[in-house]
Formats: C-alpha cells, structure tokens, sequence
C-alpha cells in the first residue's frame, strides 16, 4: 500500500496537493445527502469544512486506481475519508471514525515521525 501525505495549498480554501499535483475538493449532491443523511451515526459526526480541513492534514492510501482512503486525526480521533480522483478534484464520498486497526496503526507511525 503506497502512503502519501497530502498538503495544503497556501490560500486555497478546498484546494490540495498530493505529488505533484493540486485538487479541488468537492462534495457531489448524491455523496453530500450521504453524510447528512448519516450525521447522527457516532462515527460520522463530522461537517463538510471538518471534512476538508481534516483531508489537508491526513495521509493517502492508495486502494485502486480509482477508490482512495486518506486517514488523518481531527481532534482526537483518527478518520477514514473516502474519495473518487476525478482529473483534477477530490470528490469526498464519506468521512467517519476509522476503527481499522491498521489504518489506525499506520497514522500512528506517520504521525509519530514529524518533527
């Protein structure tokens, strides 16, 4: 599983880089219904500004070509944040409390690597 940090772009609000290229993030109407729709679940009590202040500060794990999970830590806890690449935008599908260990365990050891 390839890791990649994904950073901020200076000054742009919804925009992020991974490698060496910068995506806007976005919320489909059918993905946004989604995480309203599961807002009241424990595990998914996080907000569309949440969402993408936390993916400006998680890490990205390759799945596939096309379905990606970025993990990273808002407040507290560590979430997994799943997303579609589509050319040049990060379209959000779900953010929620990881409860997988190994994605827990590999946030951990990026996390305890920074200076």
């Amino acid at each position: 599983m390839k890791i990649q940090k994904i950073k901020r772009v200076a000054n742009g609000e919804d925009i992020v880089m991974i490698g060496t290229k910068q995506y806007a993030i976005r919320f489909s109407a059918k993905h946004a219904q989604h995480i309203i729709d599961n807002y009241t679940n424990s595990a998914h009590q996080i907000q569309f500004g949440q969402i993408v202040n936390l993916l400006k500060v998680s890490i990205v794990l390759t799945m596939s070509r096309k379905k990606w999970v970025a993990v990273g830590k808002f407040g507290n806890k560590i979430y997994e944040t799943y997303f579609y690449i589509v050319k040049d935008r990060i379209d959000v599908v779900i953010s929620f409390i990881s409860n997988k260990l190994p994605y827990i365990q590999v946030y951990n050891n990026y996390d305890n690597e920074q200076p």
